[in-house]
């Protein structure tokens, strides 16, 4: 054998064993890459994502304090205050929307009913309008005794329409009419008359409340607990707060 074949046999040895330690050099370091992608990948996998780091921008809104909420009163001068009672803060409306944290908005207009016009027009006409402009959740109906005088299926009649036409201009609104009082007693004449009302609103699908037959201002005139005005008819100051409070425990039991 030639030493010029020796040399070049000996080179290549020397190629492959220079290979070989390239490649035993190598793997260490591609092992030390590998087991770093998979380091980071855990920590990654254990952080938490965008949509679980916090509350998001739905969440974070529908979390603020929505405030008051809306509600409005149709009514007569029970509602609307007059100078024996109920002038301003004194108002039955403001005390309940104080106790229930409500935002009041009260269209009720004194000597007008579901029929009456008093000076002014009926509920519906006059007020509905006012009352889908505030757009609220709650509309309480009170009243009305300027009504006892007319027929009963007429007030009946305008009773259903009122109902029926706040809640398809007030889709999902909650109504709940308040039956009306008398002179701080019970009159017997007029029950008929309140009970008509009583199943209007049952078909219509309204809450009916009877401070009538719950006996809220029953005797109170005779029976000098300042309740009543010197008219006779209108609720004191004293008055509008019994109002509100036996109104505020009435919607308690009914769950609004």
């Amino acid at each position: 054998m030639s030493s010029r074949s020796s040399s070049r046999r000996l080179r290549r040895a020397l190629q492959r064993l220079d290979a070989g330690s390239d490649r035993a050099r190598t793997l260490p370091v591609i092992a030390l890459a590998v087991l770093a992608v998979v380091v980071v990948t855990a920590a990654l996998a254990t952080q938490p994502s965008a949509s679980s780091s916090g509350p998001t921008r739905a969440e974070t809104v529908a979390s603020v304090d929505a405030g008051p909420l809306p509600a409005a009163v149709i009514g007569d001068s029970i509602s609307a205050g007059t100078a024996q009672g109920g002038l301003g803060a004194a108002n039955w409306t403001k005390l309940l929307g104080a106790q229930r944290q409500w935002d009041v908005v009260n269209t009720s207009i004194g000597g007008t009913g579901y029929l009456n016009p008093g000076t002014a027009a009926p509920f519906q006409a006059a007020q509905l309008d006012k009352v889908v402009t505030s757009q609220p959740k709650i509309v309480i109906v009170e009243g009305s005794p300027n009504d006892i005088t007319l027929p009963v299926g007429q007030v009946s009649a305008a009773a259903d329409r009122l109902y029926r036409d706040l809640a398809a201009r007030l889709p999902g609104v909650r109504i709940i009419a308040v039956g009306p009082f008398w002179n701080g007693t019970t009159r017997d004449d007029a029950m008929e008359w309140v009970d008509a009302l009583a199943d209007t609103a049952a078909k219509a699908g309204v809450t009916w409340i009877d401070p009538m037959r719950e006996g809220w201002f029953t005797g109170a005139y005779d029976q000098g607990r300042g309740l009543i005005g010197p008219d006779r008819v209108h609720p004191t100051d004293a008055g509008h707060a019994l109002y509100a409070r036996r109104l505020n425990a009435d919607l308690d039991r009914l769950g609004v």
